[in-house]
């Protein structure tokens, strides 16, 4: 296995793709920083707007992006 830098976004705010806690059907989201947490807003057409806590502690959040890698075969 090879391990190459990380595709993915890091920092904050950006977006992603979730899925919504009710039906479970992919929805964009946003990832972002409130009061020293990681939040996650995301809607779905049919269930409305969700916000959850996606870490508890941003600096935590970040520190560990930093090792983010992909790994391929």
């Amino acid at each position: 296995m090879i391990a190459k830098d990380s595709v993915l976004q890091k920092g904050l705010p950006k977006t992603t793709q979730s899925l919504c806690p009710e039906c479970k059907k992919v929805v964009p989201a946003r990832i972002y920083e409130s009061d020293g947490k990681v939040l996650m807003d995301k809607e779905c057409p049919e269930h409305g707007k969700v916000t959850d806590i996606y870490w508890s502690d941003v600096d935590l959040f970040l520190k560990a992006e930093r090792y983010a890698y992909d790994a391929s075969e």
